[in-house]
This record gives structure tokens, C-alpha cells and sequence, in this order.
């Protein structure tokens, strides 16, 4: 009877390709991962080989024995290259098991970071057990690479569990910051049973989070904050 091994690596990192492979560099040295894919829509083209070309370099040097990869992905089937990019995306999750996954969407036609990123969001629904997902995005405005995690990602998620009632606790604390659950109550004009459930299921959320015991404190979460403002602003 055969068995099937899976391998488990600690991170990837998943890049969109153009012409330019700087990016890619900064984040496999910032990340220093195990395995590297580099997604492109352009594979035969030129300019596409000799920025793989120059990765190749750059991690058999810096990083021996990590893997590159490159993945094709053809665009003239939107639909169809979505399926290619999460088929893709779940081979990594389920066949590599990495504790961090790592996106950097800087390079590569936009079409193309768009069916990324919408293949993160669909992972995000359907799939369980995801690794810790980070994003690495350049930006040609500020002139910097800015990283942020899963709470852009998250918030998707949790919006259809927000009812009115739900979404006044969250308004609450971004006014005042932070709150007692007896505060919560009075503002709002509620039961405190009623606030406190409201609370904790919003906490479950990952919305809000304590910071207190005697008495007890609630404020907003990152994620919450963020929430908080697309929703109460």
C-alpha cells in the first residue's frame, strides 16, 4: 500500500513576476524562506527568463537550498487562470505545510495579482487551517514596501456576523478607546448580559480583545479598528 509523505517546510513565499525582480530579492531576503514560486503570465517572454534567471542567482548564493519555482499562468481565461492560481495555492498549503505564507504582490501584470489575492480570499473561506499569511506589497507613491498580515484579508470573513447591535459596540470603543462592560451597558442602553455576549461573540470574532480583569476593559482589536472605521466613519 503506498503512502503519501507531505512535506512541511517553516515558509514560502509566493511572488507575483514581471520584468522586475528586485522585489522578489528584498522579500526572500526579509523572509528568508524555504521555498520560493515565482508567478508569472509571461514565462517565454525575454525579459520574464532573465529576471527568473537573476532570482535563481540571488537564492543560490544567499540561500543555498531553497527551492524556485516558476508557475505559468495563462490570462486569457480569467476564470480559468483563477482556478490555476488556487489549485496552485492549495497544493502549497496542503502539500507544504508552511507555518508562514508569505504574498508578494509588487510585480507582474495587475490582472495577475488580482487572481492571487482573490485565490488568498477563497483559501481563506474554504480551507480550514491556513498557515500565518503575510503580504508584502511596494509602493511606488511612498517609495517603500509596506507588510501587513491577514487582517486584510479577515475582515471579509467576519462582516456578515455583524449586526446593528454588533456593529454599535464596535462604534462605541473607537470613540472612547477602551471601556468597562458596565460603560459598554450604559451607553448603549442595554442589559449588561446582552452587552457582555455581544462582546464575547465579537471577541470570538477576533474583533475586540480584554485588557483587563478588575473591572473588565474591552477595547478594539487591530482588525477591529479597521472595521470600525469602514463601518462607523
Amino acid at each position: 500500500m503506498s503512502r503519501v509523505v507531505l512535506l512541511t517546510v517553516s515558509s514560502c513565499v509566493v511572488a507575483t513576476l514581471g520584468f522586475d525582480w528586485r522585489h522578489v530579492v528584498s522579500a526572500v531576503t526579509r523572509y528568508r524562506p524555504d521555498r520560493i514560486f515565482l508567478v508569472t503570465a509571461s514565462v517565454n517572454e525575454p525579459r520574464v527568463r532573465s529576471a527568473v534567471e537573476e532570482i535563481r542567482r540571488f537564492v543560490e548564493s544567499a540561500l543555498p537550498g531553497a527551492g524556485v519555482e516558476v508557475v505559468d499562468v495563462d490570462l486569457s481565461s480569467p476564470y480559468d487562470a483563477l482556478a490555476r492560481v488556487v489549485g496552485f495555492l492549495r497544493g502549497v498549503v496542503e502539500g507544504l505545510r508552511p507555518s508562514v505564507l508569505v504574498f508578494d504582490l509588487s510585480g507582474g501584470p495587475r490582472l495577475l495579482v488580482l487572481l492571487v489575492f482573490t485565490g488568498v480570499l477563497f483559501l481563506r473561506c474554504v480551507v480550514g487551517d491556513l498557515p500565518e499569511l503575510r503580504f508584502f506589497v511596494w509602493c511606488e507613491v511612498t517609495g517603500q514596501y509596506h507588510e501587513f498580515g491577514c487582517e486584510f484579508v479577515d475582515f471579509l470573513n467576519v462582516v456578515r456576523f455583524l449586526t446593528c447591535e454588533r456593529v454599535e459596540v464596535l462604534r462605541v470603543l473607537l470613540e472612547r478607546g477602551s471601556c468597562t462592560l458596565s460603560t459598554l451597558s450604559d451607553v448603549l442602553g442595554r442589559d449588561a448580559s446582552t452587552v457582555a455576549r455581544q462582546v464575547r461573540f465579537l471577541a470570538e470574532l477576533g474583533l475586540v480583545e480584554y485588557c483587563g480583569s478588575r473591572p473588565r476593559v474591552v477595547r478594539l482589536s487591530e482588525l477591529g479598528w479597521v472595521l470600525a472605521r469602514l463601518l462607523c466613519t
